[in-house]
């Protein structure tokens, strides 16, 4: 059944942060530099994979750091699909850039936020001009988020559910975080029919651009999170949303948060 012009489509978005990289395994913050997987992060995005190879994806994304596009394409390829949609690398998706505290060892992160009488990563401003600001990292991943949705909206709201196809999204200058108005309603479980989503997308991200993507659809959007989104997710922990959107109305329902159950027998 298709959606009428007016009627708002309703989606499924699985979000997933990348694989292990040696950098994680060393408990070094990494924000823009470029890193690998190693073999245990393969490994995990390989299970992510089969883990969600119940899932037919529409569309696929992921940044422009290796980390992510190497998850992602293990995802898909380890996935049930014959012809997985082709994966768009979008910048938006990219981690937090963090100055001069990249490939630094955490503890040796804390030491000198110490001598600044700073006692924890939360409480820094990201203000020295190199590092990037956290209202920057904002702006960029909610106006991923809320282009994706009208992309969603413009593609399905004439026709039946698509099949899996490479869509860019464009920037638009508008997005929530910066204070575009917007409707938000409450989503339950019982109102929803598996036969209306018109489409399953995945989105491979890190840690702190994740964090901040839920904290928007949690402060600004009414979605309920089953635990805190102080934790950070797990590599290759995928999180699932229903969302129903037509033009500045949106409803997110989370599924699940934070899934890693296809890890806990290889990973700490």
């Amino acid at each position: 059944m298709s959606p009428s012009p007016k009627s708002p489509v309703l989606f499924r978005l699985i979000c997933v942060r990348h694989g292990e990289t040696n950098g994680n395994k060393e408990y070094r913050i990494q924000g823009h530099m470029d890193c690998p997987l190693n073999d245990l992060g393969k490994e995990q995005a390989r299970r992510a994979g089969k883990a969600l190879s119940h899932y037919k994806f529409n569309r696929a994304y992921c940044s422009d750091l290796q980390r992510t596009e190497l998850t992602a394409r293990f995802i898909l390829e380890n996935s049930s699909m014959e012809s997985p949609p082709p994966l768009v690398v979008d910048p938006r998706l990219k981690e937090q850039n963090f100055g001069w505290m990249e490939n630094m060892v955490y503890a040796d992160v804390m030491k000198e936020l110490k001598k600044q009488n700073i006692s924890s990563l939360a409480d820094y401003k990201f203000d020295d001009g190199v590092a990037e600001p956290r209202s920057a990292v904002i702006n960029r991943v909610v106006n991923f988020f809320t282009t994706l949705c009208q992309s969603v909206y413009d593609k399905n709201r004439n026709s039946a559910c698509e099949e899996a196809s490479s869509v860019e999204l464009p920037a638009m200058a508008d997005s929530t975080a910066n204070g575009e108005h917007v409707q938000a309603e409450e989503l339950t479980r019982e109102n929803i029919r598996e036969e209306d989503i018109c489409e399953t997308i995945l989105v491979v991200s890190h840690g702190a651009a994740l964090r901040f993507l839920y904290k928007h659809m949690s402060n600004n959007l009414k979605c309920i999170f089953p635990s805190t989104l102080e934790v950070y997710p797990r590599n290759t922990g995928f999180s699932s949303f229903l969302v129903r959107y037509s033009p500045r109305n949106y409803a997110v329902l989370c599924e699940e948060y934070n899934t890693a159950a296809h890890i806990d027998d290889i990973s700490l």
